[in-house]
């Protein structure tokens, strides 16, 4: 089994975002072309980036010129995205008093679920059954169900494709190798949820939870196989999945949206 998620998906999905708006984001778009060179660039690391992305403020003083610069760019999408049809389907979930940042996260959210959708489709009819989804990533097998051994990277060029073609986006698809939580205080990987949930690491930063990197993978290739695909996704996130979906299409229609 492996994991497959996008690559820059983020900056990838907020580039396209402002090209669909018309909001100029050459930092963006630097970030996207190749994020290695601008963090040489900027002498920053890569959480930086995320950070920054998504309102953090402190230390300014000793930024880069070009950090304030995608500070910027993002408040300027915010406030775009907040205004346009676009996302009016996602206000409606999170109300109307919810902050411009929150609603872009929300909007970036769903289309990342709605790329790894297509993914995980595009896997599926491979062979490679989808045996764990969680937020912007999935756990594929490596081996169809005869046994056939899959070339998962070559399926992921495809997957890539078929999300641009379904969102307009071109988020690129990758194979990881399956990583269970690593509690660095023993030296060891967490074999359970318990134990993830002792060395505070079954938590990402953003406070999700991360379940099906610690749970008994067995299990849930046996309920995979007997039809009920085991997924991590809450109500709220399905209809905002749906809705923001439409939304694009009609804004693609209507106002030839090609953010690629």
């Amino acid at each position: 089994m492996e994991d497959v998620d996008f690559e820059r998906s983020a900056p990838t999905i907020c580039h396209a975002l402002c090209a669909a708006l018309a909001v100029p984001a050459p930092e963006l778009e630097a970030i996207v072309r190749d994020r290695d060179a601008w963090l040489e660039a900027t002498s920053c690391a890569k959480d930086m980036v995320s950070k920054v992305m998504n309102g953090w403020a402190q230390d300014q003083g000793a930024w880069h010129p070009r950090l304030h610069a995608l500070r910027a760019e993002m408040r300027a999408l915010d406030l775009a995205l907040a205004a346009s049809g676009l996302s009016a389907p996602t206000r409606a979930v999170l109300g109307s008093g919810a902050p411009a940042e929150s609603v872009r996260r929300a909007v970036v959210d769903t289309l990342e679920d709605c790329a790894l959708s297509v993914v995980v489709d595009t896997f599926e009819r491979a062979g490679s059954l989808c045996v764990g989804r969680i937020f912007d990533g999935a756990h594929q097998l490596k081996c169809a169900s005869d046994g056939r051994a899959l070339d998962l990277p070559a399926i992921a060029l495809v997957a890539s494709a078929a999300v641009e073609a379904a969102l307009g986006i071109a988020l690129v698809a990758r194979v990881k190798p399956f990583e269970l939580p690593f509690d660095a205080d023993n030296d060891e990987y967490c074999e359970s949820v318990d134990e993830a949930l002792t060395a505070d690491v079954l938590f990402a930063e953003d406070e999700h939870p991360r379940p099906t990197k610690v749970c008994d993978i067995v299990d849930l290739i046996i309920e995979r196989f007997s039809g009920q695909p085991w997924m991590v996704v809450d109500e709220k996130r399905i209809l905002l999945v749906s809705l923001l979906f439409i939304s694009i299409r009609q804004h693609s229609y209507e106002h030839c949206w090609c953010p690629v």
